[in-house]
């Protein structure tokens, strides 16, 4: 993942979440973070599914429970990504 591709999930996630920077991210996670709730995941799936390109499935939607987990279902579809 480079690290536009990182700060653009970070603004994502900022943004729908309303976190106050800098950002502890070892602190958000899905459904231990008030904000984060099922509707706002769906949100988060949908904006990365349009910044992004890519079609997440729903293990990729469950397995994206924090930061990193996020980054790792969006790595593994860029990289598997073939120019079209």
């Amino acid at each position: 993942m480079t690290p536009a591709n990182t700060a653009t999930v970070e603004r994502l996630m900022v943004d729908l979440l309303a976190l106050v920077e800098p950002v502890d991210w070892s602190t958000i996670r899905y459904q231990d973070t008030e904000a984060w709730d099922s509707l706002v995941h769906m949100a988060l799936v949908t904006d990365l599914e349009e910044a992004f390109g890519v079609s997440l499935s729903d293990d990729d939607i469950m397995t994206m429970e924090d930061l990193p987990g996020v980054l790792a279902v969006l790595e593994a579809h860029i990289s598997n990504a073939t120019p079209g």
